[in-house]
């Protein structure tokens, strides 16, 4: 049985036969109780695994050309079956690029969402300036109905019984 196939159009797959075409350029399937992918380095130094997603604004493929307000940099679904069998986001995780790029770095948000079984339940978004906004409910330490109101720069701690509070040290 094959387990690996490059397709004409140059994508891969691994743990499918030949007819199983690969959804996108690497598409690595498995059907065991814990289909786990390793990235590993060996080293007596510093090193470590990394994994790079990277977009240039052009479709030469090797070509550099910068990126912009409002590009999106990068994308990580997390997916599971529906009751209609079909596979949907579970939870998302966004990287949107935020103001022009300097001559080191390029400033960007970073947005968590989550689903309900009827759509985006919630989300934390940490932006380019490092503020981090909450939407949905906010919970501190099992209070389940503290909010924050940015308007008002208020933190409201909520609970119907026992001791509530802030404490900053």
């Amino acid at each position: 049985t094959e387990l690996f196939n490059v397709q004409a159009n140059g994508n891969v797959g691994i743990g499918q036969s030949n007819n199983q075409n690969p959804e996108g350029a690497l598409d690595i399937r498995a059907s065991s109780a814990n289909p786990t992918t390793y990235f590993r380095v060996y080293s007596s130094g510093s090193d470590a695994p990394t994994l790079f997603m990277g977009k240039s604004k052009t479709n030469t493929i090797g070509g550099h050309s910068e990126t912009g307000n409002g590009d999106l940099l990068a994308r990580v679904f997390f997916r599971g079956i529906n009751s209609s069998n079909g596979m949907e986001d579970g939870a998302q995780i966004i990287v949107t690029q935020r103001g022009s790029s300097g001559g080191t770095y390029v400033p960007a948000e970073m947005k968590f969402i989550t689903h309900s079984s009827t759509g985006v339940a919630g989300s934390i978004l940490l932006d380019e300036a490092g503020d981090t906004t909450f939407s949905g409910t906010v919970g501190l330490n099992g209070l389940t109905n503290s909010s924050y109101d940015p308007g008002a720069d208020d933190l409201v701690l909520g609970q119907t019984s026992g001791n509530g509070g802030l404490t900053i040290v």
